[in-house]
């Protein structure tokens, strides 16, 4: 008696719980307000050697409505901007990442004075060879740790990681 009435539960629950299971994947898209790029190009003669500088430009398209959270946020607020080259890469950042000067205003989700970016922006990082072993390199690695909100939410920190050729 008990098995039968477990069988039927099980057999007209299956279907409802596998419907509402691959349901939720669709209604629950993570949504990516900012789109970035990323090119390079060394500066000097091929093949590359160490100490050799390389130019990365790195570029954010940011969605109506959203603004990108700059490097320099006061503790209390949003995650602040932070670009890095991953480890065991042949580059190392070398001096200030260049930026335009971000916008500054009370952030309403947050109640704190946040600095932004809204519609683009482009940084421009300076590198330098700082490995021996550079034959054949041909790709740059940058991550990027970042927020965005809008005037009703804020997403999680995300952190992106992007690849470019490395152009001559």
């Amino acid at each position: 008696m008990i098995r039968a009435s477990i069988h039927r539960l099980v057999t007209h629950l299956a279907p409802m719980l596998l419907a509402l299971g691959t349901a939720l994947p669709i209604g629950a898209q993570i949504h990516h307000p900012v789109q970035w790029t990323l090119t390079a190009s060394a500066q000097g003669a091929r093949p590359l050697h160490r100490g050799q500088a390389v130019v990365a430009r790195l570029h954010a398209q940011i969605q109506r409505g959203w603004h990108l959270y700059a490097s320099g946020q006061e503790p209390g607020g949003p995650t602040a901007l932070r670009i890095s080259v991953p480890e065991r890469q042949p580059f190392a950042i070398h001096g200030d990442i260049s930026a335009p000067t971000p916008d500054t205003a009370i952030d309403p989700n947050l109640n704190v004075e946040t600095r932004f970016y809204e519609d683009s922006v482009t940084f421009t990082i300076p590198l330098k060879v700082n490995s021996r072993h550079v034959n054949g390199i041909r790709k740059i690695f940058i991550d990027v740790l970042y927020q965005v909100c809008n005037q009703v939410m804020c997403l999680e920190p995300t952190v992106s990681h992007l690849t470019s050729q490395l152009k001559q």
